[in-house]
């Protein structure tokens, strides 16, 4: 591994206001049980499960850093892993957000994972532009967290 990164605070403020965070249990858009910062508590919505005890008086900011945290290790881990040339903390940081929004899988199999990894940094904003669909429709979030990644990828450290 060329990089072992960790996000950094410039990565953690992006995915918050990225994703929101909610400090009590509410069903996120798939109407899924979710807590925090999109950590997700069950599939489906609140029902008072068991796995929803934890977070019945909402969580605190320590265990909304904490969950963040593990959730974001996958996304750190696929970048870490499969980057093949330096990256400083913006740059990484970005990557993870976009590999946490996007999934592992996409980034993997992403045009702009082999661009990065051939040097090609100059050819990547217009990469990240073209992951900003839902449904198969382009999606303004989307295309907002994209151009925030790209800010944040090009950010001198």
């Amino acid at each position: 591994m060329v990089n072992n990164l960790k996000t950094g605070p410039n990565g953690l403020a992006l995915v918050r206001s990225e994703e929101g965070t909610i400090y009590h249990l509410y069903n996120d858009v798939a109407h899924n049980c979710t807590v925090g910062t999109g950590h997700l508590v069950h599939m489906g919505p609140i029902s008072g499960a068991a796995s929803e005890a934890p977070y019945v008086h909402g969580c605190s900011a320590a265990q909304e850093l904490a969950n963040l945290q593990h959730d974001l290790s996958y996304a750190e881990h696929t970048v870490n892993f499969h980057v093949t040339v330096v990256l400083n903390q913006n740059e990484f940081d970005a990557l993870v957000d976009f590999t946490f929004n996007e999934g592992s899988g996409t980034f993997q199999r992403s045009t702009l994972l082999q661009l990065l990894n051939a040097g090609k940094k100059s050819a990547l904003p217009a990469e990240f532009a073209k992951y900003n669909e839902a449904g198969g429709k382009v999606s303004k979030d989307l295309t907002d967290r994209r151009e925030h990644e790209v800010t944040l990828f090009q950010k001198p450290v």
